[in-house]
């Protein structure tokens, strides 16, 4: 919370920096990491619009959620809607889980070629 209160408090005051552009370590739902993907978060740019050194800034928790965001754009150019591509995200991977253990496990299905 307090990251989120200090990048609040440098963009009220003006002072915007290049570590402005932080995704955030641990979301607290799939909405959410998507919000930061589409809309972007708390004045921060949509995640889609990074620069690759934004990008390379971000890597770790970037990469963790891009698996997330490339199968949520796939399923929505099937034809699906937003909120039940998240809905079945949870469906398939625990509705109790941690968003990072989702993350997790949608990467290692990838890898395993489950689509």
């Amino acid at each position: 919370m307090m990251r989120e209160e200090a990048m609040t408090a440098r963009m009220r005051h003006g002072t915007r920096t290049g570590s402005d552009v932080l995704l955030f370590k641990n979301p607290k739902d799939l909405y959410f990491v998507w919000k930061e993907w589409e809309f972007g978060v708390n004045g921060v740019k949509p995640a889609r619009d990074f620069t690759s050194m934004e990008r390379g800034a971000n890597k770790f928790t970037y990469c963790q959620c891009k698996v997330f965001w490339d199968a949520v754009i796939r399923m929505i150019l099937h034809g699906f809607i937003l909120d039940s591509v998240i809905d079945r995200n949870y469906l398939v991977y625990g509705q109790g889980k941690p968003v990072s253990y989702i993350l997790k496990a949608l990467a290692d299905d990838k890898r395993t070629g489950i689509d």
